[in-house]
C-alpha cells in the first residue's frame, strides 16, 4: 500500500547530508568558484557602467549596452542551477551512484533545464491569467476613478485565489522534475496524476522544508553582516560592502568579499537542497511499490 511520510520527506536532506557530507561541500564550492568569477567578471563589466550612471556621468539608457552581458549571466545561472539540481535529486534517488559528487553534464541535466523551464513558465501562465483577471475587475468595478466596495472585495479574493491557485498548482507539478530524471524525458503532467490525493501531505513537507530553509538563511545572513560589521569597518564598513556595486574584478577578490561570496555559496547550496530534496523523496515514496526505474544517461 502507498503510502507518504510528510516527515521523512522534509528531512530528507539532512539526512543525505548527514550521510554524505562531502558532495554538499563539493557543490558549495563549485557554487561558489562560479560565483565568484560571474561577480568579478560583472564588476569588471557592468561596474563602471552603473557607477556612472549613478553619479550622473551616463544617462540611464546607458544599461541597455549591458543587456548581452546580463543574457549570458541568466543563462549561466541557469545552466549552473540545472547541474546542481540535477545533482542533488541523483543524491536522493540513486544515492549509490556518487562518482563525481554526482555532478555531471550530459543528457539528464539537458532534460532537468526543460522541465524546469516548462515548469516555470506553467506557474507564470497561471499568474498571468490570475493577473489579467485581476486587472479586469480592478478597471471595470470602478465608479469616478474609484474602486467600489464590491470590486475591492473581488480583488482582495482574487489575490487570495492566485496564491492559492499558484501554490496548488506548483505542488501538484512539483513531482515533475524526479519523475523526468528516473524516465529519461521530460514529463511535466504526470506528476499531476502522481500527485493526486496527496497534496496536503506534499504541501506539509514542503512548508517544514520551507521553513527549515528561511531559518538557515538567518542564521547565515546574520553571520555574513557580523563578519562584514567587524572587518569592513562598522556600521558604515557594514553598509557599503551590501548596498555598493564593486567597480572592477580587483574589489571583488578580496579577501572579506570572496569570503562572503563563500558564505553565501555554502547557504545557497543548502539551502536548496533542504527544499529540493522534499520532491525526489516524495516521488520514491509514491513509486516504492513499483519496479525501479534505473536512470538515464
Amino acid at each position: 500500500m502507498t503510502r507518504l511520510s510528510t516527515s521523512d520527506a522534509a528531512v530528507k536532506a539532512f539526512e543525505v547530508m548527514g550521510r554524505r557530507p562531502k558532495p554538499v561541500i563539493a557543490w558549495a564550492g563549485f557554487y561558489a568558484v562560479f560565483s565568484i568569477v560571474i561577480a568579478a567578471l560583472n564588476a569588471q563589466i557592468a561596474g563602471p557602467v552603473m557607477l556612472a550612471m549613478d553619479t550622473k556621468q551616463a544617462a540611464p539608457l546607458e544599461v541597455f549596452k549591458l543587456f548581452p552581458w546580463f543574457a549570458l549571466c541568466a543563462v549561466l545561472f541557469f545552466a549552473v542551477w540545472s547541474i546542481g539540481y540535477t545533482a542533488m535529486i541523483r543524491a536522493v534517488l540513486t544515492p549509490e551512484d556518487d562518482r563525481a559528487f554526482y555532478l555531471r553534464l550530459g543528457g539528464q541535466e539537458l532534460r532537468q533545464a526543460g522541465v524546469l523551464l516548462a515548469f516555470t513558465l506553467m506557474l507564470l501562465g497561471v499568474y498571468f491569467l490570475l493577473f489579467m483577471a485581476l486587472l479586469a475587475v480592478g478597471f471595470g468595478g470602478t465608479v469616478g476613478g474609484r474602486p467600489t466596495a464590491w470590486s475591492l472585495a473581488v480583488i482582495v479574493a482574487l489575490v487570495l485565489a492566485t496564491v492559492a491557485a499558484m501554490v496548488f498548482v506548483g505542488i501538484r507539478l512539483s513531482l515533475a522534475m524526479p519523475i523526468t530524471f528516473a524516465r529519461g524525458k521530460v514529463e511535466l503532467f504526470d506528476s499531476w496524476s502522481l500527485s493526486k490525493g496527496w497534496f496536503w501531505p506534499m504541501f506539509g513537507a514542503y512548508l517544514l522544508a520551507a521553513v527549515a530553509a528561511t531559518l538557515i538563511y538567518i542564521v547565515v545572513m546574520v553571520l555574513a553582516a557580523v563578519i562584514a560589521f567587524f572587518a569592513g569597518g562598522g556600521f558604515s564598513g557594514l553598509i557599503s560592502m551590501f548596498n555598493t556595486m564593486p567597480v572592477g574584478a580587483a574589489e571583488v577578490l578580496r579577501p572579506l568579499p570572496m569570503t562572503l561570496e563563500i558564505i553565501t555559496a555554502l547557504m545557497t547550496t543548502v539551502t536548496s537542497f533542504i527544499t529540493i530534496a522534499p520532491a525526489a523523496d516524495i516521488y520514491r515514496q509514491l513509486t516504492a511499490d513499483k519496479a525501479p526505474e534505473p536512470e538515464a544517461s
